[in-house]
């Protein structure tokens, strides 16, 4: 038991509000002084305080329905935290975490709950209180990622990330209140706290998950893993959790948040970006390597992006009324058309036919006028023209 509560001790303090440190002794049999088991405790316990007290000095306020700032504001803040755990034998490690929080707006979401329930979510207490956490270090993921309410509840997540909220518990604290399949119906009570527990993961979980991922950058390098890139089933509890990659994206594209990463070939520098302000890589690119690599010297290319994330972009951008930024033929010949003098003279045989060989995959052979990838007798290229076209 004793070492099931030290894997767990680091997990116990992850979202709490005050607490820094854990310690744990055991006082055997014939001996008159406790002997220190293991310890966790917050290695930057001062920077993390201030961000706790920060957002707790404002939570008072921010609740007050009758407050001047309550109807926009949020709380919010991310912080790495270093925890170190040290054993009964005085040897110690350490884990850096990044952890998002967020108080969103009190007011509309109480609003909200009444237009779906008639009952005021004030009378039971819950707020908007969500947040992220997961190891900061590359390479490193939780095996068995879990739903909080401050402390861990017994419900694992199929993503690499632990989710925190003030959601809506069961008196055994090992679940939650979720509607499946209509059998609160009677339950009044039950049915304003399991609509407040979707209503969570609907708005505020995805809120929080794109903040989370936005501060994170490039700690972890050019890695989706904590995206929460599996929904599993929508069967049973996973309903609550099925579609926030989607909505996850949606804030992110909303936002503007620089959460993708690309890498310029020149001198193969990693950033992040936004969605706005770059160009997506589809999977048919992976086949054309030297006309990918060309196009990273010419603009921001986000490459390797994971298949969930490819499928539901298209329909996150046509809802927001924002361009499609995944790589077509037709967008590749405006960009190699954008960028003509930049690389027509510079670029090997081989990329230009692997840039002639996907531009015309559409076979709209007319759209290459003005793009130096048509092959003459001794390596020679000239541009395409309508002219030329119609007599050859």
């Amino acid at each position: 038991m004793l070492e099931k509560l030290k894997d767990e001790a680091l997990k116990g303090i992850l979202f709490l509000k005050h607490i820094e440190r854990v310690e744990i002794y055991e006082i055997k049999e014939g001996e008159d002084r406790p002997k220190m088991l293991f310890k966790i405790e917050i290695v930057n316990a001062e920077e993390v305080r201030e961000k706790r007290q920060g957002l707790l000095a404002n939570l008072s306020d921010h609740v007050r329905p009758d407050s001047s700032a309550s109807r926009d504001s949020i709380l919010d803040y991310s912080i790495r935290s270093i925890f170190r755990l040290t054993q009964e034998d005085g040897t110690s490690t350490e884990e850096t975490w990044h952890i998002a929080t967020l108080v969103n707006n009190v007011v509309t979401a109480r609003e909200y709950m009444e237009t779906q329930t008639n009952e005021d979510i004030k009378n039971h207490k819950l707020i908007p209180w969500v947040g992220v956490a997961a190891p900061a270090e590359p390479g490193k993921t939780i095996e068995n990622s879990s739903l909080f309410c401050f402390l861990p509840i017994g419900i694992p997540l199929p993503f690499h990330a632990h989710v925190n909220g003030h959601f809506a518990v069961k008196q055994s604290r090992r679940d939650i209140w979720i509607d499946q399949g209509n059998d609160l119906s009677n339950d009044s009570s039950a049915k304003l706290k399991s609509a407040w527990n979707v209503h969570l993961f609907k708005k505020h979980v995805p809120e929080v998950y794109a903040m989370f991922l936005d501060t994170l950058g490039l700690t972890r390098g050019a890695s989706y893993d904590l995206w929460p890139l599996s929904g599993r089933t929508g069967v049973g509890l996973d309903q609550l959790w099925k579609d926030l990659l989607e909505d996850t994206l949606h804030v992110v594209c909303r936002k503007n948040l620089r959460v993708f990463f690309c890498r310029t070939d020149k001198t193969s520098d990693l950033r992040v970006v936004n969605y706005k302000e770059s160009w997506i890589a589809g999977r048919d690119l992976d086949e054309y390597p030297l006309l990918l690599q060309a196009l990273q010297t010419m603009e921001d290319v986000v490459i390797d992006l994971p298949d969930p994330i490819l499928k539901l972009i298209p329909g996150v951008a046509k809802t927001q009324n924002l361009e499609d930024r995944i790589l077509t033929p037709d967008l590749v010949r405006k960009l190699l058309r954008k960028h003509k003098i930049d690389w027509s003279d510079v670029v090997s045989r081989e990329t230009k036919i692997e840039m002639l060989m996907y531009c015309i995959q559409d076979e709209k052979v007319e759209d290459l006028e003005g793009l130096p990838l048509l092959p003459l007798a001794g390596n020679q290229w000239v541009e395409f023209s309508v002219s030329e076209s119609c007599t050859r």
